[in-house]
Parts: structure tokens; C-alpha cells; sequence
């Protein structure tokens, strides 16, 4: 079974309709066969000739995903993942797309059931993509629940040990098997949709609300009343998890915050429980970056004061939000009586596709460059100098490397802007 980058999958046919998709990082989000699929629909409008002629594989890099294409006979296979290529796992990518021509497509095409759900059709081939191909970032510290009405008994040799309380570290020691045989068991029925996880959250992760966390914490709302009525400890907790949600602030340091107050397991319960009705997620590639650019922005803000007067920086920043058309940009920008606070929630962004938030994220990065020209330039190179400091100090220890990409483009642009002034 080969290690990869790859969150998951998509099979369509040469007109871009999707036929087959499995996930195989049971934490990605904002990711689905559809949005794969228009973005693939998108790219063929403009290069058929890529796809149809003698190209064997193809990649486009949009940002925060990389989409690798293997076109086939009859169908294309994509393959969304993160970070670098990793080019051995290529011949096994070539192997699963002849395998779904020669002994699945057929099947497809016979199935009358349009209603079947891409997620789950043709279980035989998602086994063969498990056998393959490891499951990405299964951690030992999450606990697996049966999804199905299935009788632990016919779910392999650890669905005894599965009752939605035991980790799959104690589902090892318990089972006594072998912990790669375990992890493979568990990727296996996750593929199937016979099982999914609680305790998933990392304490790195950063999480934000969604609109439906306000029904949780309206008084007379059906959903706080239906929770009080099965669980009032929860409805207890979750005001207090909700004030310390913000967008910036990590599972960790949300814990940490409340863990003298509360049993740790029931601060994991409340989050597994507000991940599962959707009132939290947890900040995707894409929505990290974002964040990233928020805080930017905010320390250089932060240093400009320490060089120019508040309302000579108020001015110059309305000056160029009056030029950005993005309200996910502007509207996340409060500047009032020479006072700035950026918002660093992310209800605008809600139901955004990952193609959006990236042409956001462009978007932030021009407004920061412009806003950073703008300022008066016989300081300009004290205030980068502090700046750059204050990013090595505040903003680049706190991110993973994967988020501060194509933060280096307002690099460049400081380097040029203190050139300009040599």
C-alpha cells in the first residue's frame, strides 16, 4: 500500500460527467465529485486538445490543490491531492483507471439506478483502491462509530471492537492484530461508508461557525430543546465553546482556554457533535490562506502606526477598498473614526468553492500590495524593515508551510518597493 497526497478521486466520462469518487482523506473538505468536475468541464472548454491527444498525464496547480489528469480510452481519471507530486504513485493510478474501464465501467453503464450515489457505487473497486492506495492522515486517536445498521460481527475482524467509544489505538491493543492491518481495516469500511469518526479535530486545526451554530444558541430553537433533551451537558458547553471560536484561534488553544472548567472529553464530544450537525468546520487549504492574508494585513496595519498617523492609514486604506469589487474583501474590513479591525470570521465566505476563495485570496494579496504602496514613502523602508520582522516573529511560527503559500508574492513586492527607494 503506497503512501501519497491524494484526497481523493474522480472518474468521468471524455464529457466530464462523473461516474466514480471516493475520498481518501477522511478530513478534506470543500471538496465533491461536482466541484471536481466543473472544474475539470472548465479546463477541457479551453484545452481539448491537452486532454485528447497523445498526453499521457497532466497537472494544474490553482493554489491550495493540485489536479492531476490521466486520460484513458473511455474516461478520465483526476485526482485531487495536496502538496508535491509524488510520480511513483503514477503507475498505480494507471492500473485503477484500466482496472474501472475493463471491469466496472460496464456495470455503471447498465445500472439503471441513476439515483445511486457516487459516494458509495461499485464497492468492489473502492476495496481495490484501498488495497493500493494508503488512507491520508487516519489518526490513531479517533474513534470510529458504525454509520450502518450492520452488525459489528460482519464487519471484518475489528468490527467487534467498534462501538463508538473505543480509539483505534485501543482497537490495536485490544484486537491484538498488527496496527497496519488495523488502520487498513479501518480505512476499508470507511470507504464503504459502514463507519465514521469522532474525535477528528487536530489541535492545530482552526475551526469557525457556520450559520447553523445560532439555532444551538437561541433559547426556544427546536434544535437547542431537541440536544437539552439528550444531552443537557452539551447545551451547557456549547455557548461557551462558541465565544471562543473566532477564526483564528486553534482547537488547542480552544481547549486549553475551557479545560479547567470542563472534562476534556466532553469538549471533544461538544466539537465532534457541532462538526456532525454542521455548525462548525474546520478552516480548508483554501480558507487557511486566507486566514493567513488576514492577519498579514493586520500586522501591517499594526506596524504602519508606528510610522504614520491612524487617519492618514484609514484614509489611504478606504481609498483602496474603494477599488476592490470583492464584498468577501471589503466587507471583512471595519474602519471606523481612524480605528481598522479585520474580521477574521468566515460566514462570507460560507458555501464558497475552492476556486473562489483562491480568486479571494489573489484579491487580499492585491489589496495588501496596494494599500502597503500607498503609504508615504520617506519611512517606507523603517516600515518594512519592522514589518518583515514582525512577520518572522508573529505570523510565520504560528501557520504550517503549506498555508504561507504565495504569501511570498507580497515578499517580492516589499523587496521592489524598498529597491524603488535605494
Amino acid at each position: 500500500m503506497k503512501d501519497h497526497n491524494i484526497q481523493a478521486i474522480l472518474i468521468t466520462d471524455k464529457g466530464g460527467v462523473p461516474l466514480f469518487f471516493m475520498k481518501l482523506d477522511p478530513k478534506a473538505v470543500d471538496i465533491d465529485p461536482y466541484l471536481v468536475s466543473g472544474f475539470f468541464a472548465a479546463l477541457s472548454d479551453f484545452s481539448d486538445e491537452v486532454i485528447e491527444e497523445q498526453s499521457q498525464i497532466f497537472q494544474i496547480d490553482y493554489g491550495a490543490r493540485l489536479f492531476t489528469v490521466l486520460p484513458s480510452e473511455e474516461s478520465n481519471l483526476i485526482a485531487v491531492s495536496i502538496n508535491e507530486w509524488q510520480p511513483e504513485v503514477t503507475p498505480i493510478l494507471k492500473t485503477l483507471i484500466i482496472e474501472f474501464e475493463h471491469s466496472w465501467l460496464n456495470e455503471i453503464q447498465q445500472d439503471e439506478n441513476e439515483s445511486e450515489q457516487l459516494v458509495s457505487r461499485i464497492p468492489g473497486f473502492r476495496e481495490s483502491i484501498v488495497q493500493k492506495l494508503a488512507f491520508q492522515h487516519i489518526s490513531a486517536k479517533w474513534i470510529p462509530f458504525l454509520e450502518t445498521s450492520s452488525s459489528p460481527e460482519k464487519l471484518g475482524p475489528i468490527g467487534s471492537f467498534i462501538d463508538g467509544k473505543t480509539t483505534i489505538e485501543k482497537i490495536i491493543a485490544r484486537s491484538g492484530l498488527p496496527s497496519e492491518q488495523v488502520l487498513d481495516e479501518v480505512a476499508r469500511l470507511w470507504s464503504m461508508k459502514s463507519i465514521r469518526f469522532r474525535n477528528m479535530l487536530d489541535e492545530a486545526d482552526i475551526v469557525v461557525e457556520t450559520s447553523n451554530m445560532r439555532k444551538l444558541l437561541q433559547y426556544s430553537s427546536p434544535e437547542r430543546d431537541e440536544l437539552e433533551n439528550k444531552d443537557p451537558e452539551l447545551v451547557a458547553l456549547i455557548p461557551r465553546l462558541a465565544s471562543l471560536i473566532d477564526g483564528k484561534t486553534s482547537v488547542g488553544n480552544i481547549i486549553n482556554q475551557i479545560v479547567k472548567h470542563h472534562d476534556k472529553q466532553t469538549i471533544h464530544r461538544a466539537l465532534d457533535y457541532l462538526l456532525d450537525v454542521g455548525a462548525i468546520e474546520a478552516l480548508s487549504p483554501e480558507k487557511r490562506r486566507i486566514l493567513v492574508v488576514k492577519h498579514s494585513l493586520d500586522l501591517v496595519v499594526e506596524t504602519a502606526q508606528e510610522f504614520y498617523s491612524p487617519s492618514m492609514i484609514a484614509s489611504k486604506l478606504e481609498t483602496v477598498l474603494s477599488g476592490v469589487s470583492a464584498p468577501e474583501v471589503t466587507g471583512e474590513i471595519k474602519i471606523f473614526d481612524g480605528s481598522i479591525q479585520i474580521n477574521y470570521e468566515f460566514e462570507l465566505y460560507e458555501g464558497l468553492d475552492p476556486n473562489r476563495v483562491m480568486d479571494l485570496y489573489a484579491e487580499w494579496i492585491s489589496t495588501i500590495a496596494r494599500f502597503t504602496s500607498s503609504l508615504e514613502k520617506e519611512k517606507i523602508q523603517e516600515f518594512v524593515g519592522v514589518l518583515i520582522m514582525r512577520f518572522k516573529d508573529q505570523l510565520i511560527p504560528f501557520y504550517q508551510p503549506d498555508d504561507l503559500r504565495g504569501l511570498e508574492e507580497f515578499s517580492y513586492y516589499l523587496e521592489m518597493l524598498t529597491a524603488q527607494e535605494d
